[in-house]
């Protein structure tokens, strides 16, 4: 009889170095116990029923348990031998998450990221900048999603997420990437027809365009003027950024669009009334891909696409429009998307 008072899980860390186990032993008893056979198990890892009876007796030798109970039926995890079965899942997992590191680590740079990204953030800010990032990584495919939905990143749906709400999921990485700072914003034309509010209160008197979509609260209008349904306010409504944007900027209405928003067009120019809001930017993904070095390099070149001290419109503190314009935009990024609306539509 094979007893021994420790545990078999002990004993598979314990072993002296003369006395190795086997791992590919333990790897064959884990697919007799799957198949509940010798006969089966011979099949599907193409070692002979002998070979693999000898592979476990030896095993179960090395651990001084019995393993799996023989019968006529065929075999059944002992005890001792679903400890073993756990141990053994737990160091399958290990050694692929090696295989995929290692997979990583061969193509380090290529392949393919997902990135899912509210749709203003990603059409307006990342699109412009990923020809850059394509010339440092010539090998490595961008998968950008731009949508107001969330992205399920619990179920993979996207390897990184750049949203405006934080996620829910414990098990996520979640960090702030930055801070979007809207105000209202009317075009030239607009402007010239309407005249320019000079208090929040005038609102109720011009057109506003509004946004409704996921991510988007959906009180924006009541959050901007009071009683905004006592009078035909809401002249135009969109689901997406891009629409929004653009109604404003062929003189919809005033609308909310983000303090940078003159460096996609020169269309639009900011209403100085007291009115603005602030939403966080986060960025999510899973902490078992953040060491594949191709998730990391989209990881780091989001870090600097919202950088603060580059792109000050991401900072905590508001900094007005025309302050970003004289100080920013002219030099160092109006060459990236300047008239994306005018080209684009």
């Amino acid at each position: 009889m094979l007893r021994n008072r420790a545990p078999p899980a002990a004993r598979l860390a314990a072993q002296d170095t003369t006395d190795r186990i086997n791992w590919e032993d333990v790897r064959l008893f884990m697919e007799v116990a799957r198949c509940r056979s010798f006969r089966k198990a011979s099949e599907t890892t193409a070692v002979s029923s002998n070979t693999l009876m000898r592979r476990v007796a030896m095993l179960e030798k090395q651990l001084g348990h019995i393993l799996l109970a023989r019968k006529a039926s065929g075999v059944a995890l002992t005890a001792e031998g679903r400890e073993v079965a756990q141990v053994g899942e737990r160091l399958r997992t290990e050694a692929l998450s090696l295989e995929r590191m290692a997979k990583d680590g061969a193509h380090a740079l290529s392949g393919k990221v997902k990135v899912a990204v509210t749709e203003g953030i990603g059409t307006f800010w990342l699109i412009p900048r990923l020809v850059d990032f394509q010339q440092r990584h010539p090998d490595l495919t961008v998968d950008l999603v731009c949508d107001m939905r969330f992205a399920d990143m619990s179920s993979h749906q996207a390897d990184v997420a750049v949203q405006l709400e934080r996620p829910a999921e414990s098990e996520l990485v979640v960090t702030r990437l930055g801070y979007l700072h809207v105000m209202l914003f009317a075009s030239d034309e607009y402007i010239r027809m309407h005249g320019t509010p000079s208090r929040v209160e005038d609102l109720i008197d011009y057109h506003f365009v509004e946004q409704v979509a996921p991510q988007v609260p959906s009180d924006m209008v009541k959050t901007v003027v009071p009683n905004p349904f006592a009078k035909h306010f809401v002249s135009f409504r969109a689901n997406t950024s891009t629409a929004h944007a653009y109604a404003i900027s062929r003189g919809a209405g005033i609308g909310l669009l983000p303090t940078y928003a003159r460096a996609i067009t020169r269309k639009v120019r900011p209403i100085n009334v007291d009115f603005r809001l602030r939403r966080d930017i986060w960025l999510t993904y899973h902490p078992k891909t953040r060491n594949m070095k191709r998730v990391r390099a989209v990881i780091d070149w989001l870090r600097e696409a919202f950088d603060p001290v580059r792109y000050p419109w991401f900072r905590e503190e508001f900094v007005p429009p025309d302050q970003l314009e004289t100080n920013y935009i002219k030099n160092n990024v109006i060459h990236l998307f300047e008239g994306f609306l005018e080209r684009g539509l």
